[in-house]
Protein backbone atom coordinates (compact mmCIF):
# COMPACT_ATOMS: atom_id res chain seq x y z
CA UNK A 1 0.00 0.00 0.00
CA UNK A 2 0.93 3.46 -0.84
CA UNK A 3 0.51 7.14 0.40
CA UNK A 4 -1.99 8.83 -1.33
CA UNK A 5 -3.03 6.09 -3.45
CA UNK A 6 -6.49 5.63 -4.22
CA UNK A 7 -8.40 2.09 -3.41
CA UNK A 8 -11.86 -0.07 -3.50
CA UNK A 9 -12.83 -1.24 -0.72
CA UNK A 10 -13.41 -4.50 -0.49
CA UNK A 11 -16.94 -4.69 0.63
CA UNK A 12 -18.97 -1.98 -0.70
CA UNK A 13 -18.18 0.46 -3.69
CA UNK A 14 -16.58 3.01 -1.38
CA UNK A 15 -13.28 4.41 -1.78
CA UNK A 16 -10.91 5.51 0.14
CA UNK A 17 -6.93 7.28 -0.12
CA UNK A 18 -4.45 5.82 1.90
CA UNK A 19 -3.22 8.72 4.45
CA UNK A 20 -0.44 6.37 5.98
CA UNK A 21 3.42 6.09 5.81
CA UNK A 22 5.08 3.60 4.03
CA UNK A 23 7.23 3.31 7.02
CA UNK A 24 4.43 1.35 8.78
CA UNK A 25 3.70 -0.87 6.51
CA UNK A 26 3.83 -3.85 8.76
CA UNK A 27 0.71 -2.29 11.01
CA UNK A 28 -2.15 -4.50 10.23
CA UNK A 29 -4.49 -1.22 9.79
CA UNK A 30 -3.89 1.45 7.58
CA UNK A 31 -5.40 5.54 7.97
CA UNK A 32 -7.59 6.33 5.41
CA UNK A 33 -9.97 8.90 4.24
CA UNK A 34 -13.16 8.11 1.79
CA UNK A 35 -13.82 9.96 -1.56
CA UNK A 36 -17.06 11.45 -1.55
CA UNK A 37 -18.68 12.13 -4.50
CA UNK A 38 -19.21 16.24 -4.86
CA UNK A 39 -22.45 16.17 -6.00
CA UNK A 40 -23.05 13.94 -2.45
CA UNK A 41 -20.77 15.83 -0.57
CA UNK A 42 -21.92 19.56 -1.30
CA UNK A 43 -19.21 22.54 -1.22
CA UNK A 44 -15.86 21.91 -0.70
CA UNK A 45 -13.49 23.42 1.47
CA UNK A 46 -10.57 23.63 -0.41
CA UNK A 47 -8.01 23.03 1.78
CA UNK A 48 -9.60 20.37 3.77
CA UNK A 49 -11.36 18.22 1.71
CA UNK A 50 -9.43 18.63 -1.91
CA UNK A 51 -10.92 17.77 -5.18
CA UNK A 52 -9.56 14.66 -7.20
CA UNK A 53 -11.02 13.56 -10.38
CA UNK A 54 -11.41 9.97 -11.24
CA UNK A 55 -12.51 8.33 -14.08
CA UNK A 56 -14.39 11.79 -15.44
CA UNK A 57 -15.99 11.87 -11.80
CA UNK A 58 -15.32 14.48 -9.36
CA UNK A 59 -14.65 13.35 -5.54
CA UNK A 60 -13.79 15.64 -2.30
CA UNK A 61 -10.99 13.67 -0.48
CA UNK A 62 -13.24 13.90 3.38
CA UNK A 63 -9.94 14.27 5.44
CA UNK A 64 -12.26 15.56 8.34
CA UNK A 65 -13.73 11.59 8.38
CA UNK A 66 -10.05 9.84 8.06
CA UNK A 67 -10.02 6.95 10.26
CA UNK A 68 -7.99 3.42 10.78
CA UNK A 69 -9.67 0.50 9.19
CA UNK A 70 -8.13 -2.70 8.76
CA UNK A 71 -5.16 -3.66 5.72
CA UNK A 72 -8.12 -6.66 4.96
CA UNK A 73 -10.85 -4.03 4.29
CA UNK A 74 -8.96 -2.73 1.24
CA UNK A 75 -8.85 -3.82 -1.95
CA UNK A 76 -7.75 -2.80 -5.58
CA UNK A 77 -5.48 0.32 -5.92
CA UNK A 78 -7.58 2.75 -8.89
CA UNK A 79 -5.39 5.64 -8.79
CA UNK A 80 -2.07 6.46 -7.95
CA UNK A 81 -2.30 10.27 -6.88
CA UNK A 82 0.99 10.89 -4.87
CA UNK A 83 1.97 13.87 -7.81
CA UNK A 84 -1.28 15.69 -6.01
CA UNK A 85 0.54 14.65 -3.20
CA UNK A 86 1.50 18.55 -1.77
CA UNK A 87 -2.61 19.40 -1.47
CA UNK A 88 -3.19 16.04 0.47
CA UNK A 89 -0.74 17.16 3.08
CA UNK A 90 -1.93 20.48 3.38
CA UNK A 91 -5.14 19.04 4.19
CA UNK A 92 -3.92 16.90 6.71
CA UNK A 93 -2.11 19.63 7.99
CA UNK A 94 -5.95 21.67 8.74
CA UNK A 95 -7.25 19.02 10.22
CA UNK A 96 -4.36 18.39 12.74
CA UNK A 97 -3.02 22.15 12.93
CA UNK A 98 -5.67 24.21 11.48
CA UNK A 99 -4.03 25.82 8.88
Amino acid sequence: MARFHIYQLRFGAGLVMDLQAGLLDDLKSRVVAPLVPTEIAGRSINRLTPLITLADRSYSVAMHLMSAIPVSDIGDMVLDATDQGDKFTAAIDMVFQGF
